[in-house]
C-alpha cells in the first residue's frame, strides 16, 4: 500500500510541473466576462453568486443575474443563496470543534460490519450529527454553528432556513427549480421544511460570508485577522481523509478523455477529497430544489472557490467547468484548457453530455387491480409510515409522508415487473420533489389478489426499504431474491440508523 501511495505521490508531483503557470494577476473583467456569456448559455440559472480567495484575501467576490425574476432585482455579493449540502462542511467542523472542546472521546460500539468497509453518502446521518451537537453542545445547532464558528469569523449575513423566515428576510435569493423547461420558484415553506436535518442542508450564505469561510479552513482555524478560531490539529482532523468513495463519472476527469485530470474520490469530514492538476484540493457539491452550490479548496495553493445558483444545474455541466476556470486563473495557469464557448458545451467536445427525458405522466392510465386494493397505511421499522388514498378530486392516489404529499401516477414498466405496480409521485401543494419510483408488491391469498407492501426507491435506490401493509396477512413466502434484499436493507439500517440510535440514546450520557 506504501509503494503505490508512494507512487502515486510522484506521479501527481510530476504531472503538476507539466502545465504553465505565470505570476498573471487574477483578471477580474476577463472573469466577469466569461460568466456573462456563460450565464447566456442558459434560461435556467436566473441569479448566481462567485467568491474566490486567495493567500488570505478575497479576489473576486460579485452577483451575477437576479435574484427574483419578477423584481428583477440584482444579486450582490451579500445576497444570501441555499448552500445546501455545502452545508455539511459547516455541521463536520462544528462537530469536531465540540467533541474536543467538551468530550474526551465517544465510546467504542460493537459494529454489524468491518469499520469504514463502505462509504454510504446519507443526508439523515447528518441529521443525527446535528442531533450529536446539540446534545453535546447543550444547545440548537444553529445556535452552536454562530456562537462558535459564524459570529468569530464576521460571518454576519449567514443564516438558516430552518430559523431566518425566508419570506421576509432580506436580500435573499429566491431558489428557482425547472421541470420541462418551465422555470417556477420553490415554496418557502419547502425550503425550511427541506432544512430541518440542518446540519444536512440548512445554511443560507453569502459570497461574502463563504470567502470568510473558506479562508479559515485554508488557514487551519484562523479569522481574517489571524486570531485562532479552531485549533489547527482539529482542522486538520476535519480534512483528514476517512475512506475511498466510488468514482462518479459526472464529476471525475481522466486522461485521455480530458486534456486535465480532476478527482474526488476519498471522504473526509464534510470535504471530499481528490486531485485537480496535480494539487490536493477539498470540495463539497450542494444540490436541493432551487439552489445549487460548489466549494473548491486547494490548501497547497491557498486558493479556494465557492459559486451558488438558482435554478437547476444537472450533472453539474456548469458549476464543474466554471470552477475550473476560475482555479486555473487564480492558479496562473497561463493557458487554462476552458473558456465560454466549452464551459457552455461541457463536457463536450471531450465527452458526451448525458441526456434524460422526465417520464410522461399520465393520469388517465390505471392499474389492473382497483385502486381501493393500494389505499391503507404502510409501515417500515427505521422509516415510519406511508399513507396512500384515493383523491376524489385528482381521480389518483395520493401518498402522504410526513409534512410531503404526492399525487401518484401508475407507469408500466418497458420491462416485466413480477407481481409489483409502478407509480411515479409528482409533488402537491408546497411537496415540490418528484418521486422516482415506487413499487406496489401484489400477493395471491385465497385466490384473489392483494397489495402487501411497497418497495419505495424513492428512501434509498441502491437498497430500497419495504414498507409493509397494515392489517394485511401475506402469505409467508419470500423469493430469495427478496430474502437477500430484506436482509440487505436490515443491514443498511443496523449500520447507518440503530448504531447511531444507540450512540445518541445509550452512551452519550456516559462520555468522558
Amino acid at each position: 500500500m506504501f509503494r503505490w501511495s508512494r507512487w502515486f505521490y510522484v506521479v501527481a508531483v510530476l504531472y503538476c510541473c507539466t502545465f504553465k503557470v505565470t505570476t498573471a494577476q487574477f483578471d477580474a473583467a476577463e472573469v466577469v466576462k466569461v460568466i456573462e456569456q456563460t450565464m447566456n448559455c442558459y434560461n435556467n440559472k436566473p441569479g448566481l453568486m462567485v467568491s474566490v480567495v486567495k493567500e488570505g484575501k478575497t479576489i473576486f467576490s460579485r452577483g451575477f443575474g437576479v435574484r427574483n425574476i419578477e423584481t428583477k432585482e440584482p444579486v450582490t455579493p451579500d445576497t444570501r443563496f441555499g448552500i445546501a449540502s455545502v452545508s455539511k462542511s459547516f455541521a463536520a467542523t462544528l462537530l469536531v470543534k465540540l467533541l474536543y472542546e467538551k468530550t474526551k472521546r465517544l465510546p467504542l460500539l460493537p459494529t454489524n460490519d468491518q469499520f469504514r468497509v463502505k462509504h454510504i453518502y446519507s443526508n439523515l446521518i447528518y441529521g443525527l450529527i446535528t442531533y450529536i451537537a446539540e446534545v453535546i453542545g447543550e444547545d440548537t445547532w444553529e445556535n452552536l454553528l454562530t456562537s462558535h464558528l459564524l459570529r468569530p469569523l464576521g460571518m454576519d449575513s449567514t443564516t438558516f432556513a430552518t430559523t431566518a423566515d425566508l419570506k421576509t428576510l432580506p436580500n435573499l435569493a429566491t431558489g428557482y427549480n425547472e421541470f420541462r423547461d418551465e422555470i417556477y420558484p420553490v415554496h418557502t415553506e419547502f425550503s425550511r421544511k427541506w432544512g430541518l436535518l440542518a446540519g444536512s442542508g440548512a445554511v443560507m450564505s453569502t459570497a461574502n460570508d463563504m470567502a470568510k469561510w473558506m479562508n479559515f479552513h485554508l488557514s487551519k482555524g484562523r479569522d481574517g485577522n489571524g486570531k485562532r478560531v479552531m485549533d489547527e490539529a482539529h482542522v486538520d482532523e476535519v480534512h483528514k481523509a476517512r475512506i475511498l468513495t466510488s468514482n462518479t463519472r459526472s464529476v471525475e476527469l481522466r486522461k485521455p478523455e480530458f486534456p486535465i485530470m480532476a478527482t474526488q474520490n476519498v471522504y473526509a469530514h464534510g470535504f471530499r477529497k481528490g486531485y485537480y492538476r496535480g494539487h490536493e484540493r477539498l470540495v463539497h457539491s450542494g444540490s436541493t430544489l432551487g439552489y445549487k452550490a460548489l466549494m473548491n479548496l486547494f490548501p497547497e495553493q491557498q486558493i479556494a472557490v465557492f459559486t451558488a445558483l438558482t435554478g437547476t444545474d444537472s450533472n453539474y455541466v456548469y458549476r464543474t467547468p466554471l470552477h475550473y476556470f476560475l482555479a486555473d486563473l487564480a492558479m496562473g495557469v497561463s493557458d487554462p484548457w476552458l473558456n465560454a464557448s466549452t464551459i457552455c458545451s461541457f463536457p463536450e467536445p471531450w465527452r458526451r453530455a448525458s441526456k434524460s427525458s422526465p417520464v410522461k405522466l399520465d393520469a388517465s392510465r390505471r392499474p389492473a387491480l382497483n385502486y381501493s386494493l393500494f389505499e391503507g397505511t404502510y409501515h417500515n421499522k427505521a422509516y415510519g409510515f406511508l399513507h396512500v388514498r384515493y383523491n376524489e378530486s385528482l381521480e389518483t392516489l395520493q401518498l402522504n409522508y410526513g409534512w410531503g404529499s404526492w399525487q401518484m401516477f401508475y407507469t408500466p414498466s418497458s420491462s416485466s415487473e413480477d407481481s409489483t405496480h409502478r407509480f411515479y409521485g409528482k409533488g402537491i401543494d408546497i411537496t415540490d420533489l418528484y418521486v422516482y419510483p415506487m413499487y406496489f408488491i401484489q400477493q395471491s391469498k385465497d385466490n384473489e389478489d392483494v397489495i402487501v407492501g411497497l418497495r419505495a426507491t424513492a428512501f434509498e435506490s441502491a437498497l430500497p426499504p419495504v414498507f409493509e401493509k397494515l392489517g394485511v396477512q401475506t402469505n409467508g413466502t419470500k423469493s430469495a431474491q427478496d430474502s437477500a434484499k430484506d436482509s440487505a436493507t436490515r443491514c443498511c439500517i443496523n449500520t447507518h440508523i440503530i448504531l447511531l440510535v444507540v450512540l445518541i440514546g445509550a452512551h452519550l450520557e456516559s462520555i468522558v
